[in-house]
């Protein structure tokens, strides 16, 4: 009936919107802070603050107590608990996975801006001792200066000359050392990347290597039943011949 079909589509509908929600509310980020999420009454547990959080993994031996908490030790911690947790999914063992990766590079972006901005921060400082000196200078050789002609030191003429000369190796070293960490980044994501191949790639090789081993055990087994099964079609002509042997020497 046209009207059952209607009510059909409209159930699936439904049903189809409802997954969806759970879907979107399972995978969406939380708005609510991570103190609200600590305390939400659906997720009991012991560890409430980082004293608690500490004392759970270092009981669990997966930090140092004599270690600091770095973003990379923890990241490693939660890493190594995806292999020591073979109750998870894959979906959740995935989602931990992802979430350490991008702590991880977090981190070294983190570090790099930290950097970056200490770095500007130094520079700028010369570069406005150096306009105070220049434009001091100027100030002194000015032509309205009626004593620029008697007062200036020999030495000032090329003080800028000389600052210059100072900063120069010192900006060579920082767009060195800029280039440098850039590199390092960029190598650093590329080893997470290839770390991240090949572990799986060792994982499909062990998983094609039980396959083989079992495959050859089969064989062996049944190999080893055909034996049997042949030894027990010789057994009666064996005895046969030796019975003849017997016979005959006797």
């Amino acid at each position: 009936m046209p009207g059952d079909n209607m009510d059909d589509d409209s159930l699936t509908q439904t049903q189809t919107r409802s997954s969806q929600r759970k879907k979107d509310q399972y995978l969406r980020p939380s708005n609510r802070s991570i103190p609200d999420i600590l305390a939400n009454p659906q997720t009991p547990s012991n560890v409430i603050d980082a004293a608690t959080a500490r004392i759970e993994l270092t009981s669990r031996g997966m930090l140092i107590p004599v270690s600091g908490a770095s973003i990379e030790t923890l990241v490693e911690s939660l890493l190594e608990f995806t292999l020591q947790a073979p109750g998870l999914t894959r979906l959740h063992t995935d989602i931990i996975r992802a979430i350490a990766i991008m702590l991880d590079q977090a981190d070294y972006v983190l570090k790099a801006q930290r950097i970056a901005n200490e770095t500007t921060l130094q520079m700028s400082g010369l570069f406005n001792r150096l306009e105070k000196l220049i434009d001091r200078q100027e100030a002194t050789n000015s032509p309205t200066n009626p004593t620029s002609g008697n007062m200036v030191n020999p030495q000032d003429s090329s003080i800028v000359d000389q600052v210059a000369a100072v900063i120069a190796p010192q900006m060579e070293k920082v767009i060195t050392f800029t280039k440098t960490l850039t590199d390092t980044l960029g190598q650093a994501e590329e080893t997470q990347c290839s770390l991240i191949r090949e572990r799986e790639e060792k994982e499909q090789d062990l998983k094609t290597s039980a396959e083989r081993i079992e495959e050859a055990a089969d064989a062996f087994y049944h190999s080893a039943e055909d034996c049997q099964n042949a030894m027990k079609l010789l057994t009666p002509s064996l005895d046969s011949a030796q019975n003849k042997i017997n016979s005959l020497s006797t």
